[in-house]
């Protein structure tokens, strides 16, 4: 990513950025996110720890 565009979105709430990308699911898939995960900043942690856990698996089958 850009330099400019990285901290045009820093100002954007994530939940709202990701709602103005042409292809959501495709980012949320390429960026091992669950597609129906909440991205309310209410709910970090727990999105942080489900994809952590998303990585993990991924690395894992990578691995074997």
């Amino acid at each position: 990513m850009e330099g400019l565009e990285n901290i045009t979105n820093n100002d954007t709430p994530f939940k709202d950025w990701l709602s103005g990308q042409p292809d959501k699911y495709k980012f949320l898939t390429d960026n091992y996110i669950y597609i129906n995960q909440s991205l309310e900043f209410k709910d970090f942690e727990y999105f942080f720890e489900k994809r952590r856990n998303k990585l993990k698996m991924e690395l894992q089958k990578l691995l074997k």
